[in-house]
C-alpha cells in the first residue's frame, strides 16, 4: 500500500467493472483523425493542427537556436527518442468502464491536499480507468484516460496501481471537452510541465508506421527559459535558464518548408518528423535530460520486454537513440506562430 498525504484511493472500482479496453486507438486507422491532436477541434484554435508553414522567423532565432544547438551537442548532436521509458501511456475508456477514485501521494511533498482534486471540479474522482491501463515505465509513469462518449481527458503524473489494485498519483487533472481547452488543462493542473496535454503532440506507433504525421511534435529541452517567458499555447514553465538565449516552454519551432526532405539521408521516422515538422512545427512541452520528441508508450509487459513493444517491429535495425541522426536542425528555426505571453502558475 502506497502511503498517501491527503487523499484516499479506492481498492475497488466506484461502479461496475466491463470486459471491453481500447488501448491507444481513439479513432479509425490510417487517417489523421486517429490521433488524439483531433480531439482538440480545427486550427486556430487546436494549437497542434495549427499550419506554420507560412509562419514569419522569430527575431530571437538564431541565439534560440544556438541554444538548441549547443543543447544537442551535449549529446553527441543528437535528439533522440526513447521507446522503453518516459513515454506518453494512454487507454480509450468505453460507456461502462469502471470508475475509481485517484489517491493524492505527495511526492512533491507540498505538505497539502492541493484544492480541485476532492472538491470543486473533483479532478481525482470517478476517473475510469480500464483493466489493461498501464501507466508508462520510467519516473514519470504518465498515464491518459480518453472518454469519447463524454468527450474527456484525464492525464495524470507519477501514475501507480497499488497491491490492493487501487490507483495514485502525484499530479494531474481533466479537461471538459477538448476541443475547448487551446490543447491545455486548466491552470495549474495536468501531467507536462508545459500544462499542455501530453497525448496532443505525442508520435504514436501507427504514425510511425506508415510514415506519416499530421500535427505538432513536442519537443522536449534539456533547459528552458524561467516562468514568466512562457508562450501560449503552453500555460507554466518549470524553467531555470535566465540567460537571454533561453528558448521559452511553448515556443514553436519549424523546418525549413523548402526544404527536400526525400533527399535527406535519414530514418522514415525521421522523414515523417520532419514534413510534419515543416508544416505543424514543434512546441517545446517539457524539461528533460536529453533533447528528445515523445512518443507513445510501446512496452506493454515488464522492463526488458522486448516482445511486448510494438516499437521493435516498426524502427527495425535502427536502435530508437539514432532514429534522429542527421536530422536537420541546422534548417530549423524558431517562428511567431500566434504566440503570446502566457499567465505562468505553479502547482
Amino acid at each position: 500500500m502506497i502511503a498517501l498525504a491527503g487523499g484516499c484511493a479506492s481498492a475497488e472500482p466506484v461502479s461496475p467493472p466491463v470486459d471491453s479496453i481500447a488501448q491507444g486507438a481513439p479513432g479509425a486507422p490510417g487517417s489523421a483523425a486517429d490521433h488524439p491532436s483531433a480531439w482538440f477541434g480545427p486550427a486556430p484554435g487546436n494549437p497542434f493542427l495549427l499550419d506554420v508553414s507560412g509562419a514569419p522567423v522569430d527575431p530571437a532565432s538564431a541565439d534560440q537556436m544556438a541554444t538548441l544547438r549547443s543543447q544537442l551537442a551535449a549529446n553527441h548532436g543528437l535528439a533522440i527518442i526513447n521507446t522503453s521509458e518516459f513515454t506518453v501511456s494512454y487507454a480509450v475508456a468505453p460507456p461502462g468502464t469502471p470508475t475509481y477514485r485517484v489517491g493524492f501521494e505527495d511526492c512533491q511533498r507540498k505538505g497539502y491536499r492541493p484544492a480541485g482534486l476532492y472538491d470543486g471540479p473533483r479532478y481525482f474522482e470517478e476517473v475510469p480507468i480500464p483493466a489493461g491501463a498501464l501507466p508508462a515505465q520510467g519516473t514519470d509513469k504518465h498515464l491518459a484516460i480518453w472518454s469519447p462518449h463524454t468527450r474527456r481527458l484525464w492525464e495524470f503524473w507519477v501514475m501507480k496501481r497499488g497491491a490492493d489494485r487501487s490507483w495514485t498519483a502525484c499530479w494531474g487533472g481533466r479537461i471538459d471537452d477538448p476541443s475547448r481547452s487551446g490543447g491545455a488543462f486548466p491552470v495549474p493542473y495536468g501531467a507536462s510541465a508545459s500544462g499542455l496535454s501530453a497525448v496532443g503532440t505525442m508520435i504514436t506507433v501507427d504514425e510511425a508506421r506508415r510514415g506519416r504525421i499530421e500535427h505538432a511534435v513536442g519537443l522536449h529541452l534539456t533547459a528552458i527559459a524561467v516562468p514568466g517567458r512562457t508562450l501560449a499555447p503552453a500555460t507554466r514553465s518549470d524553467g531555470t535558464d535566465a540567460s537571454p538565449a533561453a528558448i521559452p516552454m511553448g515556443a514553436r519551432l519549424r523546418l525549413d518548408p523548402q526544404l527536400d526532405v526525400a533527399t535527406l539521408p535519414i530514418t522514415p521516422l525521421a522523414k515523417a518528423v520532419a514534413r510534419a515538422a515543416q508544416r505543424y512545427g514543434f512546441i517545446v512541452t517539457e524539461t528533460s535530460g536529453r533533447v528528445s520528441l515523445p512518443i507513445e508508450t510501446g512496452p506493454r509487459g515488464g522492463p526488458g520486454d522486448a516482445s511486448a513493444n510494438p516499437w521493435t517491429e516498426v524502427l527495425g535495425d535502427v536502435p530508437d537513440y539514432l532514429q534522429l541522426k542527421g536530422f536537420p536542425w541546422d534548417a530549423v528555426r524558431v517562428v511567431q506562430a500566434r504566440q503570446t505571453p502566457a499567465t505562468d502558475e505553479e502547482p
